[in-house]
This record gives structure tokens, sequence and C-alpha cells, in this order.
């Protein structure tokens, strides 16, 4: 069998949902657990969180096994429903959809439900994914909450650059301008905007990653955020390749060494795809039997090491999580947030 091991600290998960309490006591909580909670389970993770108020996923099968297992919180799909027929399971089951295109409330005008829908309307105030344009929002507004097939109404956004030195104001700003007058429910804090932007916090907030143990921020550790990592995996070498200076690694020849004892000297093949990009710079991991700085390239099933340290097959290699939690350095098209999110999801 593959050595690699995954482990799940529930506890760990529990602790930074009461930290996202801690920082936003006045709202309710509604708990990300897309992509299988980030690779983390997505029953189990539910069950960890309990205390959440709602949970919110992607795919519809998703909030289905949700309802089937008994969780009877608020439960949202991310991304809303793509086909008539689950308008009809939202409202049997009492799912709540994001609503975010007009082809959505056609399919709800065009359905035979009995129980009207509460939905999440979302708005595009700067992200540019998803979403109606901000400043005509009024008529829409006003139409979906005089619509037969729609009950609650609750305004939303996603912040772009929570995370970045541009912050919220501007997103902010627009969608301050939705609500104007208006007393509707507002959901709009990701977990970056948790952390740094109190003002965000209104009725509800959606912590993603923040729960799993990763920092949103490029240049903060979980340690200083006071959350703890949830996931850690560890596997064992297979391979050990001494390079020479002017040798090169894997296809390609994408990696070069300089010198033997600069940047990377060995080659420590894992037993375990780490990701399939660019270089992505430095990744913060644990190697036993002490901490190392390890660079992650484009190498399928293997990772450069340096400094050269004495390690031989079979020995325990890769360790994240818990001594040591993800987070780039480097932050070409998102690296960082890449790793975040790949590293915890693509392990199954």
């Amino acid at each position: 069998m593959r050595p690699l091991q995954v482990t799940i600290d529930t506890q760990a998960l529990q602790q930074n949902f009461f930290h996202v309490k801690k920082l936003s006591p006045a709202s309710k909580v509604m708990a990300v657990l897309k992509a299988n909670a980030y690779g983390h389970g997505l029953i189990e993770s539910a069950m960890a969180l309990k205390e959440a108020d709602g949970f919110a996923v992607l795919n519809l099968a998703d909030a289905i096994d949700l309802r089937e297992q008994g969780f009877e919180q608020k439960i949202l799909l991310l991304e809303g429903f793509f086909a008539a027929d689950e308008v009809n399971i939202c409202a049997n089951m009492n799912i709540e959809a994001v609503i975010h295109n007009h082809e959505q409330i056609q399919m709800i005008d065009q359905s035979r439900i009995k129980k009207p829908l509460d939905i999440h309307l979302k708005f595009n105030t700067g992200m540019n994914r998803l979403g109606f344009v901000y400043d005509k929002s009024s008529p829409l507004i006003d139409e979906l909450l005089s619509h037969n097939k729609i009950n609650n109404v609750t305004l939303m956004t996603h912040f772009a650059t929570a995370d970045e030195a541009a912050g919220i104001d501007q997103q902010m700003q627009h969608f301050l301008s939705i609500c104007e007058g208006r007393n509707q429910l507002r959901s709009v804090a990701n977990s970056a905007a948790i952390i740094r932007y109190p003002e965000s916090h209104m009725e509800w907030v959606r912590p993603g990653i923040m729960l799993y143990g990763a920092s949103p921020f490029s240049d903060q550790h979980v340690d200083k955020l006071q959350l703890k990592p949830v996931m850690t995996m560890s596997s064992e070498i297979i391979a050990v390749q001494h390079l020479k200076a002017g040798q090169s690694v894997g296809y390609g020849s994408m990696f070069q060494a300089k010198k033997i004892r600069a940047w990377v000297s060995w080659r420590q093949a894992m037993p375990m795809v780490i990701l399939d990009m660019r270089p992505l710079g430095h990744l913060s991991l644990s190697m036993v039997p002490e901490p190392k700085r390890w660079a992650v390239y484009r190498l399928i099933c293997c990772m450069l090491i340096s400094p050269p340290c004495q390690m031989q097959a079979g020995a325990v290699a890769l360790s994240c999580g818990v001594k040591r939690s993800l987070l780039m350095k480097w932050r070409r098209m998102q690296a960082r947030l890449v790793m975040n999110f790949y590293v915890r999801c693509r392990h199954q």
C-alpha cells in the first residue's frame, strides 16, 4: 500500500470555528464545506461543525447528503442550481440557493414548487465572476421580494482583495449602496474579511479556508492568526537522487541545479502527486527529523530539497499541517491560495 497518510484533527476544526465566533460574535456562521470540506471529509467535518448556523456547498449532491445525514441547519448552494429539476429538489429538501443570473430566475418562474425558496441574491461588486450588476440592483430586488415562489432574500457579494493591500473599501461601498433603505439579511465576509475587517461582519459570515487551519494571507502564519492546522499529511521517501551542478530534474528538464550546495541538490521522490504547476516558490512543510524549507516545482511525484540532508528511502519525509502549515511566500497567479486549496483537496 502507498505510505501516504492523512490525519484530520476534528478538535482543531472546532477550535477554528470557535475562533470565528470570537471574531464575529454578532454574526451567524455559514461554514463553507465545498470540495469535500476542502478535502477533510464532508460529513465528518459537518459533524465537527455541528454548532454552525449553516453549511455552504457547491454540489447539490453534497447538500442532499447533509440533509439525509440529519443536519437541520441552513444549507446553501454557492453556485445555485444548474437545471430546472434542481429547483424542485431544493424546495422539497429546504436547500437554499445562490441566485446570480437571470437563467436561474427563469428556472424558478417555470417551476411548480409548492413551497417558496429562500435565496441568496448575489451581486458582482468587483470579483467579476458571478453575480448581478450592483448598480442595477433595486428593481431586481423588488421583483424577487414580491415573487410568489421566493420567500426570504439574503443579499450577498464576494470580496476579491480582502487578503490584499487593496482591501474591501470599494466593494463595501458598492454593496452598501445596494442595501441602502432595505432590511434584508446580508452576507459578505470570507475568511480574510472575518480576520481583517470587522465592519464586514454582517448578519452572516462565510469562513472557508480558515476553518481548516490555513492562512488566507501570504504574509501571516496561522500561529499569529490563532488558527490550528486540521490536516496532517505524511509519507515516506521512495528514492534519493544526488544532483551535480548543471544536472536537471523532471519532464522538460525545467529545473537545473546551479551548484551542489545551493538550492536543490537532492531529489526526494514522494509517492504522492503534489501539483502540476509552474514553480510555486517556497512551501513551509515539516521534515523529519527537523523542519526544512522545501521548494516545490512542476515535477510529478517528487519534491526538491535544499539544503542537502541525510535522508534514506523509507524514512518519513513529508508531514504538513500540525508542525508547519501551508504558507506561500511567492504569489504569482494566486499560487499561495492554490496550494492552500489543492494540497488539502487533491490528496484523495
